[in-house]
């Protein structure tokens, strides 16, 4: 069973990330830590449960969605200038044609 903490990432060398693999995974894993890998003192980057990583990135792609869809939505209405949406019934049937 995953726990979430809410303790500060620990931070780790990439060599010792590298050592300690299999001990890093289950720290995230299992206690739900964020390991962020340095090399050289700087930061280069975060391991993160899974779980995590899909909450960030499903928000990300349900926002870049909506914003394709609102994009496409107010190319639509400049190029209908007014006019009503055509009928989806004759825009199938013409593009069978």
């Amino acid at each position: 069973m995953m726990m979430i903490t809410k303790a500060e990432p620990r931070h780790i060398s990439a060599t010792a990330a590298r050592v300690r693999f299999g001990e890093l995974l289950d720290a995230v894993k299992d206690r739900g830590e964020t390991v962020i890998v340095e090399k050289n003192g700087e930061e280069l980057a975060a391991v993160i449960p899974i779980a995590e990583y899909r909450r960030k990135t499903r928000r990300v792609l349900d926002q870049d969605w909506w914003d394709r869809q609102r994009k496409v939505a107010e190319e639509l209405d400049r190029n209908l200038a007014g006019r009503p949406y055509p009928d989806v019934k004759d825009l199938i049937d013409a593009g069978r044609d």
